[in-house]
């Protein structure tokens, strides 16, 4: 039997709300120089989709939560959607220090905030995530070898 391997202590977490369920304080972020209201960012399902990097204690790899009395199709719909951004940006999502979050625009293109981090933008995360994921490959043996 093979050594278990403890998962790290920290999680993504992805939230999903539809933007006018979100109460005025959460959903408004600010107004234009006109005065009107700048609304957080929806998808064309009206989807705002927020991420963080959490404290995530336990055994489980993941831990999934959905509303109930939610219609099936929309759920499996969400989670499709969430799956198609996991794939889409986690080399970044999934490397986040802890206190590192944002959300997702109508693009499907995150907005990301690095209070811990020295990052001006998106790419430029994602470009360092990369290559420190492939110094890391390359300076360490392949973990099914060392197992016995």
């Amino acid at each position: 039997m093979g050594r278990k391997r403890k998962p790290l202590d920290l999680g993504l977490s992805l939230t999903v709300n539809h933007v006018d369920s979100l109460p005025d304080e959460f959903r408004v972020i600010g107004t234009d120089p006109d005065g009107k209201e700048i609304e957080r960012p929806a998808d064309s399902d009206g989807h705002h989709i927020g991420f963080g990097m959490v404290s995530f204690r336990g055994e489980c790899l993941v831990e999934i939560m959905v509303r109930r009395g939610i219609a099936k199709g929309v759920a499996s719909g969400i989670l499709r959607k969430l799956a198609d951004h996991i794939d889409k940006h986690g080399d970044i999502l999934l490397n986040m220090k802890v206190g590192n979050d944002g959300e997702f625009d109508s693009k499907g293109d995150p907005a990301v905030f690095f209070p811990n981090d020295e990052f001006e933008n998106w790419a430029d995360a994602a470009d360092d995530a990369r290559n420190k994921m492939r110094e890391k490959e390359e300076d360490s043996p392949n973990q099914n070898d060392a197992m016995p």
